[in-house]
């Protein structure tokens, strides 16, 4: 007891950073029950952690990289964000534990499909949509172009497909090379040959089923070529006045006239200046004329606005009409909704006439929509009011023109003239 109340005074005189009871690394707690302490941030590097009762203990944030839990106890314990880079983890109860975040590479333990999309048994699925499953481990590339699968569900024929993989995010991506056939069932299958960056495979396959939309409505991306690095472009002339921005490239062609953008004048490009001789302005300006005749010539699937306003409206992906041959956006915002889908695409036509959009009025995105899936085909002339704010890329027959301070989150690429007034157009 005299120890003790020693130990209190010597405390008391120090600082809190001294008389902190977490365990220090490499200190052997072996069999230790720490079930209800705090360890939350504890540096338990090293550890000899051989078989501790963890069940239900605060580790988020610890670092228990290179411990040896070898048997341990950590059914529902929480171990959010915490390091077990390299911790031997072999026959721990790891029931119920929060992993979330937690660095699990080179443990030992088996990596997991953690999401999918579309998910599981989803229904009304595009066409054109790509297949993303998420891991709680970094994984190899490699195994995974070889395990990640599609089929139609009762046949064994594998269909093509190139995948990817975003180790920032630990998913990989399937893209079929074909289009996916409506009111058709489909298997996602990632077998075990699957494996993460220390070699470990996947403990058993994981299966998972969806049904594509009836109608085959899905619309594959639009292929805009050289022409995409670009946040305007036109065929005679790109005017500005005033402090423009543009967060990409600028060009003409066949014309020659970009005013506004030069050394001693307000507007800045954050890209390249592209004119005639220029190869590269040549080879945008076809790339994007067949990106537009495209664009106006799509026709499956198409939903009609009758009186061709858009504002206040929650749209989600697909082909859309103006039953007055212009759009407009003027009572309210509109808004894009892709139900998840990060590839949905979103197409307005309005091949013979106009698109406006009224002073402040904006687009809005949700539901993981992108403005680089966002297109407007417009017959002739597009206009933005002061401060309106779009975003998708507008591809005008004739001019397009944005009034003072609107914003577009997209391209401006018109078959005449592009004219400016202090604005910005960033492409996506």
């Amino acid at each position: 007891m005299k120890t003790l109340h020693l130990a209190l005074i010597a405390c008391s005189l120090l600082s809190f950073a001294a008389c902190e009871t977490r365990p220090p690394a490499h200190h052997d707690l072996s069999v230790n029950d720490l079930a209800v302490g705090d360890l939350a941030g504890s540096d338990l590097l090293a550890s000899d952690l051989g078989a501790p009762d963890l069940a239900g203990q605060d580790l988020a944030g610890a670092d228990l990289a290179g411990a040896d839990l070898a048997g341990a106890d950590l059914a529902t314990a929480d171990l959010a964000t915490a390091d077990l880079a390299g911790a031997d983890l072999a026959g721990a109860d790891l029931a119920g534990a929060d992993l979330a975040g937690a660095d699990l590479a080179t443990t030992g333990v088996a990596p997991t499909v953690v999401a999918v999309t579309p998910g599981n048994m989803a229904t009304g699925v595009p066409t054109f949509r790509k297949l993303t499953a998420t891991f709680d481990h970094a994984m190899d590339l490699a195994s995974l172009m070889a395990a990640f699968t599609l089929n139609v569900q009762g046949s064994t024929t594998l269909l093509g497909g190139i995948v990817t993989y975003d180790a920032a995010t630990k998913t990989a991506t399937f893209s079929p090379t074909s289009q996916l056939v409506g009111g058709t069932t489909y298997v996602v299958t990632i077998t075990t040959a699957a494996m993460d960056t220390s070699g470990v495979h996947l403990a058993a396959s994981f299966v998972s089923t969806f049904q594509t939309d009836a109608m085959g409505c899905g619309m594959k991306p639009f292929d805009l070529g050289a022409g995409a690095s670009f946040g305007a472009f036109a065929s005679t002339t790109i005017t500005s006045s005033g402090p423009s921005v543009i967060n990409g490239d600028i060009g003409v062609s066949p014309g020659t006239a970009i005013v506004g953008f030069g050394a001693a004048d307000p507007g800045k490009v954050n890209g390249s200046q592209r004119l005639p001789p220029d190869p590269i302005a040549a080879t945008a300006r076809a790339n994007i004329d067949t990106a537009a005749v495209d664009a106006a010539g799509r026709s499956v699937c198409p939903i009609l606005i009758v009186d061709g306003e858009l504002g206040g409206k929650t749209l989600t992906p697909g082909l859309y009409r103006s039953g007055m041959s212009s759009f407009t956006i003027t009572s309210l915002d509109l808004t894009l909704d892709a139900k998840g889908d990060p590839d949905a695409v979103f197409l307005f036509q309005t091949s013979s006439s106009t698109l406006v959009v009224a002073d402040g009025r904006s687009v809005m995105l949700a539901g993981s929509a992108q403005a680089k899936n966002v297109f407007y085909s417009v017959g002739t002339n597009a206009t933005l009011g002061t401060t309106a704010t779009v975003r998708g890329t507008i591809l005008a027959g004739t001019n397009i023109a944005l009034n003072t301070g609107a914003v577009i989150i997209g391209r401006a690429l018109a078959n005449t003239a592009v004219t400016l007034l202090s604005n910005t157009i960033t492409v996506p």
